[in-house]
């Protein structure tokens, strides 16, 4: 679908969508996080990516957990931790890495959902960031409401007593 000219991505089995440039590439790459990458036309020198390995246990907190604390302890954590962030109705937990003579500066962000820990890269290969275009793409990801878990309980209306008065 269209929308001010991106493209909308969903995952089905996981309920979530988003959106990027019409004219970027999604790939998935084999490595162990299994993630998506969306870069190219569209998002100059910035690179998207989206990791949700459901097969390692470090990215499988249980419900409820101190997000902060489930991170150190699987020693998830970045270099400099910045104001957590808002993603899809959720806190996340949002480091920086600085850029490098070895490496390019990326912005990380962490929440989970339905024991789920999700990890939103953002990448900037170059001197340039450009927010406008990020937030852009951090805003419009989100669970979509019918991918609800099934073990969620469903909402009974119950009936409003009669008044007598009326």
């Amino acid at each position: 679908s269209d929308n001010n000219g991106w493209t909308t991505y969903t995952n089905d089995v996981l309920g979530y969508s988003f959106q990027y440039p019409n004219d970027a590439q999604i790939a998935t790459n084999d490595d162990p996080l299994k993630s998506l990458y969306i870069s190219g036309p569209g998002m100059g020198s910035e690179t998207w990516g989206i990791s949700h390995p459901a097969d390692h246990a470090e990215y499988r907190p249980p419900e409820g957990v101190d997000l902060f604390q489930w991170l150190t302890d699987q020693n998830q954590l970045g270099e400099v931790r910045l104001a957590d962030e808002q993603i899809a109705g959720t806190t996340a937990i949002h480091y920086r890495h600085e850029r490098s003579p070895q490496s390019y500066a990326d912005d990380r962000y962490y929440f989970a959902r339905d024991g789920q820990l999700y990890m939103i890269m953002i990448g900037h290969s170059s001197d340039s960031e450009d927010w406008e275009l990020n937030n852009s793409f951090l805003q419009s990801f989100q669970f979509n409401a019918s991918a609800a878990t099934p073990n969620s309980p469903t909402a009974i209306p119950t009936a409003l007593p009669i008044d007598p008065t009326a």
